[in-house]
């Protein structure tokens, strides 16, 4: 059971990883969450663990929906700020600390799920959960974030600035990955006990949420000065590749829905 307990460490930590990066990204504002149905669907689950998944799923996509809705607005005026000429740090740190609290339910409830889901697992499918994740964290990782800029035919002199401003990004993201490691590792602890304290977790999540603020608002930063370092017609542009993004995005949740009765 060492060995299993130590896979799903490892596991959940290169989750949590990736989930940092993505939920902090330098412009897209929608980044999508780890594919967990898709690593699941490739565990060779039995009947029974398919329908305690879907019970699970439903469970966090309702309280997800919810969250969704309530941030709506603060999403929109994050945006605005980020956008805006002028930096108002005071204005973003108070919106970032309303999204961090919208969704501490929906966090929660995902971790209630990520330790149910664990208990009913055998030892071969946490042996394959952990080479999904892998592999997964594995092409996250090599992604090049500068990409994302290349319909908007920047200068030299802009990229030289954007790929500066993104390389400190991920210096602090390393930095504050290492200050919160101790508390992810306590979160592992307890998502993987055969009780979950739901107390304990609360209290780990929102000491490591304090400790993740600073770095939010830096993040927010950096995407404002890259917003300002564009012209406006590269702003026009980079709109309409976000709106399709998210479009994209939406027509594969829509997909998502249509499947979810399969597993």
């Amino acid at each position: 059971m060492m060995q299993t307990k130590t896979l799903f460490q490892r596991s959940l930590l290169a989750v949590a990883t990736a989930a940092l990066i993505t939920s902090l990204p330098v412009i897209a504002h929608n980044a999508e969450q780890p594919p967990m149905k898709k690593i699941l669907r490739q565990l060779d689950l039995t009947d029974q663990q398919r329908a305690q998944v879907r019970n699970l799923m439903q469970e966090v996509r309702s309280d997800a929906q919810t969250v969704h809705q309530d941030q709506a607005l603060i999403k929109e005026q994050l945006k605005n700020a980020i956008q805006a000429q002028n930096w108002n740090e005071e204005v973003v740190t108070a919106l970032i600390l309303q999204k961090q609290t919208a969704k501490e339910k929906l966090a929660l409830t995902r971790a209630v799920s990520q330790n149910t889901l664990w208990n009913q697992l055998d030892d071969q499918q946490q042996e394959k959960f952990e080479s999904l994740v892998d592999k997964r964290q594995k092409r996250d990782r090599n992604r090049a974030p500068l990409r994302r800029f290349e319909p908007l035919n920047l200068s030299q002199e802009q990229y030289s600035e954007i790929e500066a401003l993104i390389n400190r990004q991920k210096e602090q993201i390393t930095e504050q990955q290492k200050v919160s490691k101790p508390f992810r590792k306590q979160q592992v602890e307890l998502i993987q006990a055969d009780d979950f304290n739901q107390q304990a977790w609360l209290a780990s999540h929102q000491t490591m949420q304090s400790m993740q603020l600073e770095l939010a608002v830096n993040v927010a930063h950096t995407r404002h000065k890259i917003w300002n370092i564009l012209t406006p017609d590269q702003q026009l542009k980079m709109q309409e590749v976000a709106q399709k993004r998210q479009q994209k995005i939406e027509d594969k949740k829509r997909k998502m829905e249509q499947r979810k009765g399969r597993m």
